[in-house]
């Protein structure tokens, strides 16, 4: 899929702020365009795609406590967000809270029952995509 992202501008490296006042700014080794590095994901979507992503989870307030951090999917994770078919992004939470935020794309072992949970009571995935995440087979 390609997800058509709405604009936004970037100043001073970073994007936002967000209905709730937090910035975004994009990690060049996270970058679709970065080396490949085993310890480093990397999105597939472009800086824009990550501030949109964010600002979702972030705006609607996807957090999850096990983590510590935000998590995002789009359209019910159909949109691949990683250059290895991660259909979720995770945005930890920075140590200082004036900090901008960053994130990456993830599988889904590391969210929390809890969270998938909260997206099929709010209709954001559908009942097979829970039940994949649950099973960690996205």
């Amino acid at each position: 899929m390609a997800y058509d992202f709405p604009k936004a501008a970037m100043i001073d490296g970073k994007f936002g702020p967000t209905d709730k006042q937090h910035f975004y700014k994009p990690a060049s080794y996270h970058a679709r365009t970065a080396s490949h590095n085993i310890d480093k994901s990397r999105w597939k979507i472009s800086k824009l795609g990550e501030y949109y992503v964010f600002r979702i989870a972030d705006e609607k307030i996807w957090y999850d406590t096990l983590c510590n951090g935000l998590f995002t999917i789009l359209e019910d994770g159909k949109e691949i967000l990683g250059s290895e078919g991660e259909r979720l992004g995770f945005f930890p939470k920075p140590m200082n809270d004036v900090d901008a935020w960053h994130g990456y794309p993830v599988c889904s072992d590391t969210i929390s029952d809890a969270l998938i949970e909260r997206w099929y009571d709010e209709k954001v995935i559908s009942t097979s995509t829970r039940s994949r995440l649950l099973k960690h087979k996205i």
